[in-house]
């Protein structure tokens, strides 16, 4: 009797080990989302679809967040200083599409860089020039276009398929 005592005591006390190990591992997590989100400029639960998608092109959470942070970051630039490396975009491709750089001042990561793949794709950019431009905009962006083409398609339909954590879940955890 003891000894089946104890195996359930033991299986018990591991159970609740492994429990509060997934906790531990769910909440570092959400809290990644939430950071990345923050940085992305989007939802929590919006950038957990885009970061499930981006995984298709082996594109990480992380480092899907960086990307969108530097679209923020050298769109700003350009909006205050008119220079940086959206200066060659703005001069060369938004005057033959008929786009100011209004259009993405109010703009999160991800709208802002679907507008500008779609602008290079409606500009009928070469495969070459559409690189040189996406990885003007961010490091590694260029991975992205299977996911940004017909208006980011992709990314909408892979991103349908992700287990999302609402925003109210990550903040409880």
């Amino acid at each position: 009797m003891k000894v089946g005592a104890l195996a359930i005591a033991g299986a018990a006390t591991a159970a609740a080990g492994a429990v509060g190990v997934a906790r531990q591992s769910m909440s570092s997590d959400a809290e990644a989302f939430a950071k990345s989100a923050q940085v992305a400029n989007t939802s929590v639960e919006e950038f957990q679809r885009l970061a499930f998608a981006a995984k298709s092109v082996q594109i990480e959470g992380e480092k899907l967040a960086d990307i969108y942070k530097d679209v923020g970051d050298k769109i700003g630039d350009f909006l205050h200083t008119g220079g940086g490396p959206m200066a060659d975009f703005f001069d060369n491709i938004a005057p033959k599409i008929g786009l100011t750089a209004e259009a993405f001042r109010h703009l999160s990561g991800p709208e802002a860089l679907q507008l500008y793949y779609d602008s290079l794709e409606k500009a009928g950019l070469a495969q070459s020039e559409l690189t040189f431009y996406m990885e003007a905009i961010a490091s590694d962006a260029t991975a992205l276009i299977p996911l940004l083409r017909d208006g980011g398609r992709a990314f909408e339909e892979l991103g349908e398929k992700a287990a999302v954590i609402s925003s109210e879940d990550i903040d409880a955890l």
